[in-house]
C-alpha cells in the first residue's frame, strides 16, 4: 500500500541535488539516507552505461567526421583534375588549327605541287 511519493535527485558526484515529497505520511531521515544508500549503486552502474553510450558515440561521430573529410578531400582532388583536364583539352584546342587557318588556305595546300628541284 502506497502511501505517498518521495523524489530524490543525484548527480553524478552522488550529490543530493533535490528531494521532493509532497505531503502524505512523514518519512525519517535516517529512511531518507537508507534509500539514498540502496540507489546509488544502480545509479552508477547507468551512469558508467551511458558513459560507455556517450564515448562510442562521440569516437563513431569523430570517424564520420573524419570519413567526410576524406571524401571531400578526394572530391576536391577530382574537381581539380577534371579541371586540369578541361584546361589542357582547351590549350590544345587553342594551340590546334582551324578551319581558317592560314596553313590551310588554297595557295599554302598546294606549294608543294609547284616546287621546282
Amino acid at each position: 500500500n502506497c502511501d505517498g511519493v518521495i523524489v530524490i535527485a543525484l548527480n553524478a558526484h552522488n550529490e543530493l541535488c533535490l528531494v521532493s515529497k509532497p505531503g502524505g505520511v512523514p518519512i525519517k531521515i535516517d529512511l531518507i539516507q537508507l534509500i539514498i544508500k540502496i540507489c546509488t549503486k544502480p545509479i552508477e552502474s547507468i551512469h558508467t552505461t551511458l558513459q560507455h553510450a556517450l564515448n562510442q558515440l562521440e569516437e563513431t561521430v569523430n570517424k564520420q567526421k573524419l570519413e567526410q573529410l576524406e571524401l571531400n578531400r578526394q572530391q576536391q582532388l577530382l574537381n581539380n583534375s577534371i579541371q586540369n583536364i578541361i584546361i589542357g583539352i582547351e590549350d590544345k584546342q587553342s594551340n590546334s588549327i582551324d578551319i581558317n587557318d592560314p596553313m590551310l588556305q588554297w595557295n599554302n595546300l598546294h606549294k608543294a605541287a609547284t616546287l621546282t628541284i
